[in-house]
């Protein structure tokens, strides 16, 4: 019988000013990584904002408003998980700045490494330790971003939220290229995983929600997942009798 693996953890594979160095990555990609500066702050109000703006055009989104949903969800969690992975150690990690009274607790990294280990290692539980976790959530997020850009209905009344999308995708690529140093040491080759980014394919499919647009041999397993995923939200019995129309005062129904 061979032996159970123990599986590495960070004080394994990184010496005390590796360790020290990434984490300081990580707290700038947290403090200061977007457009605007505004670090992961910024993402969680946003995303905040994403949900509500979400909820309220549900009608105009129609089915597509699950997956939208579920893709500010999943955001929700990661930058929660994030936090509080810090927290302990940084406290005001989720603070913008100018709500900071006292940034003595958290203006520089503590001279015990066992506390950097910690930090380190609950990053690592949720990006994964090849990032595989943290490359879905970038996937998802660019589909979404690629459905709202392709869809005049959607770019139309959610057109802003481009912009707090894209600034999802640049915490992610940071917090990525933060890590990618320990992803490499705990799992070797298989690091960084490619993203499940199906490109051009997902335009015609997302936009049209059409169940038997491509063939088996053209489709990806992403494409493979939501088209089996659509189709039983397509299947599922609807309380809407008589078809809409998407106009610039709401969805009207046709007679």
């Amino acid at each position: 019988m061979v032996p159970a693996t123990t599986p590495k953890t960070c004080a394994d594979v990184l010496t005390r000013e590796e360790a020290r160095d990434t984490l300081s990555r990580v707290l700038h990609v947290c403090r200061e990584s977007g457009i605007r500066k505004m670090g992961i702050p910024k993402r969680i109000s946003e995303n905040r904002e994403l949900v509500r703006c979400l909820y309220e055009q549900h009608m105009a989104l129609g089915q597509s408003f699950i997956l939208f949903i579920k893709e500010a969800e999943s955001s929700r969690k990661f930058f929660d998980a994030i936090v509080d992975a810090l927290k302990e150690t940084f406290p005001d990690v989720n603070k913008f700045h100018w709500e900071i009274v006292d940034d003595k607790s958290g203006s520089s990294l503590p001279e015990e490494n066992r506390l950097v280990i910690k930090c380190l290692d609950g990053l690592i539980a949720v990006c994964g330790t090849s990032g595989e976790k943290l490359a879905k959530l970038q996937t998802e997020n660019r589909e979404i971003v690629y459905l709202l850009k392709n869809n005049p209905a959607f770019s139309e009344r959610l057109g802003f939220i481009e912009s707090w999308l894209e600034d999802h995708e640049l915490f992610f690529e940071d917090m990525r290229h933060a890590l990618q140093g320990i992803f490499k040491k705990l799992s070797g080759d298989a690091a960084l995983p490619p993203y499940g980014w199906v490109g051009n394919e997902l335009t015609a499919y997302l936009i049209q929600f059409d169940a038997g647009k491509f063939s088996k041999k053209r489709q990806s397993k992403g494409i493979l997942n939501i088209k089996n995923w659509l189709q039983k939200i397509m299947e599922a019995p609807c309380l809407v009798r008589k078809p809409t129309e998407i106009t610039r005062n709401g969805p009207v129904k046709l007679k």
